[in-house]
């Protein structure tokens, strides 16, 4: 009887350390699936850094030359249009006699362009704020590890 007691608590004992060692097994696997998905979510944020990097400047660039050309165009035509000799028709002069003219000097111009610009970079450093605010809300949502169930299954 001494024997089987024996027996019995030895198997006991072998299925308890099986499935402890599962059980870690699973847990080291566990810890190791969540490294993967926090190193691989970070490489692939990593790369698309890059990624949008370049595709920004390359835009900011090809933004800057079309800008570059509509200058070279505008000067071009207010030269060409300064330098017309318009005829004189007295017929027209009662009518351009009385037409409004506009007359707004350049720093005024650049001076409401500025107004402008400035009132946008405030909007979005406010839809800025308010993003950040948005993402710490729900940073805890997203932070979270994903929790993983092993199941251990003891032998019989």
């Amino acid at each position: 009887m001494a024997a089987k007691t024996t027996k019995s608590t030895k198997t006991t004992s072998a299925k308890t350390t099986a499935a402890k060692t599962t059980k870690k097994k699973a847990s080291e696997t566990a810890d190791t699936a969540t490294k993967t998905v926090a190193d691989v979510s970070t490489t692939a944020v990593e790369r698309a850094e890059k990624l949008t990097g370049k595709a920004q400047a390359q835009y900011l660039s090809l933004v800057e030359q079309g800008q570059d050309v509509a200058q070279r165009g505008y000067s071009t035509v207010v030269d060409a249009v300064g330098n017309l000799q318009l005829p004189n028709v007295p017929a027209l002069d009662s009518v351009t006699s009385n037409l409004p003219t506009l007359r707004i000097p350049t720093e005024t111009l650049i001076e409401a362009s500025d107004n402008v610009f400035d009132f946008a970079a405030k909007v979005v450093e406010t839809q800025r704020e308010f993003t950040k605010k948005v993402l710490t809300a729900v940073g805890p949502a997203v932070d979270a590890e994903p929790e993983v169930k092993a199941e251990v299954k003891a032998e019989k």
